[in-house]
């Protein structure tokens, strides 16, 4: 199965590759950029290597602040070995490239604060025993992985081990095992993406794992996960769930066995069995002004409420009262094993009025299980993300 296969992969922390039999070509920061002229264009005073065609090779970046423009040119491999590799440097970007047919598609390990923009990873293979992998970045410190689309590939699309401060955003993921995985990855903000299902048997849209803990998920599109969930969450904590959209993934759209986690003003539709599980050890979790549509409903294996549900619709409770009209139903919603008690009488429109997710901004009281916005673990991990240095984009 998927998980056990990742977990031969990461043991203590070393990553096996499959190495190529054929050529690798090297950028370097010197007076041809290494192997660059014989490939492309060099441009020393900005360090930017230009591709002028296809390639049948891999490439590895040798020096700091080196740009890699693809310039819409693919790099096409053998099956194993990776697409780009990038050790221990800092300031690296790779845009506008394609990759195909490696068992990774671009390998970070070490370093800091790398680019990585409009690649195309596709056709990405096992070896052996081993997941092929998109996109890895281990042991790693404050990057932007951003508008890239990885579909069909015969592994994880996104793979973060040890990596921190670290933004993935607006990638589109298609047919992968996992699309986003993350190995005791903290303090990272993982938004706008479109994660688009997988038939591979037990694959997740996004998995948290061991200590991967205070990560931002916010404004993806997790759907059609056909054996999987859109996300699970396990022994990871105080993570924050907003304003996602999780549809048709067949087991659950969301499943915890984690502390302290929070889910708020989620869509939840048409999933089965559960739209959302939480499982031993799962405890002080919070699931707040999410919709349950269609016949969506949630579950809590671990104990009667040891986690905590308030202010939900559920749209297999059409018909509670709501005597005095204030949009909260009279009577609490009872489930398997918990208690929704102020469940509200229609779907909260938190995609056209997101202030009704943040506590005392939507003119009611804040109490312990409708926290403000600074209570919600948020603010401080988008403060401590790196900014972007628009300046260093250059598009093809």
């Amino acid at each position: 199965m998927c998980n056990l296969r990742v977990l031969v992969l990461v043991s203590s922390f070393s990553l096996f590759v499959f190495e190529s039999a054929f050529g690798v070509k090297e950028i370097r920061d010197d007076g041809t950029g290494g192997d660059c002229q014989a490939i492309g264009n060099w441009d020393r005073g900005t360090k930017i290597c230009t591709l002028t065609g296809n390639l049948n090779e891999g490439i590895e970046i040798l020096d700091n602040e080196i740009t890699l423009v693809g310039n819409q040119h693919t790099l096409t491999g053998n099956g194993a070995g990776s697409g780009v590799k990038v050790i221990d440097k800092k300031n690296v970007s790779i845009l506008n490239l394609g990759i195909t047919n490696f068992h990774i598609g671009v390998d970070v390990r070490g370093g800091k604060d790398h680019e990585i923009e409009n690649c195309t990873i596709t056709g990405i293979n096992a070896a052996g025993f081993l997941v092929g992998l998109g996109i890895v970045l281990m042991n790693h410190h404050g990057s932007f992985v951003v508008h890239n689309k990885i579909t069909n590939n015969d592994g994880m699309g996104i793979y973060l081990a040890q990596t921190d401060l670290t933004t993935i955003a607006a990638n589109k993921f298609e047919n992968n095992i996992d699309a986003i995985f993350l190995d005791r990855s903290s303090k990272n903000n993982i938004t706008e993406n479109d994660l688009q299902g997988s038939s591979h048997n037990g694959a997740d849209g996004m998995e948290l794992r061991d200590r991967s803990n205070n990560n931002t998920i916010t404004y993806n599109k997790l759907s059609s996960y056909e054996r999987g969930r859109g996300l699970r969450i396990e022994k990871s904590d105080r993570n924050l769930v907003m304003f996602n959209e999780f549809q048709g993934n067949q087991t659950s759209a969301i499943r915890v066995e984690a502390d302290g986690n929070r889910m708020i003003c989620n869509d939840m539709i048409r999933h089965g069995p559960m739209a959302l599980l939480l499982a031993n050890p799962a405890i002080r979790n919070s699931v707040l002004l999410n919709n349950f549509y269609n016949v969506d409903d949630a579950n809590e294996l671990n104990a009667p409420n040891v986690n905590s549900f308030r202010h939900n619709y559920w749209q297999r409770n059409p018909n509670c009262p709501d005597a005095n009209m204030d949009g909260i139903c009279d009577v609490p919603y009872v489930f398997a094993n918990s208690t929704d008690e102020r469940p509200h009488k229609e779907p909260i429109p938190w995609k056209v009025s997101p202030a009704l997710c943040f506590g005392a901004s939507a003119g009611r009281p804040v109490d312990t299980w409708y926290p403000p916005f600074e209570d919600l673990g948020s603010r401080e991990n988008f403060e401590r993300l790196p900014q972007r240095n628009e300046e260093k984009v250059i598009r093809n």
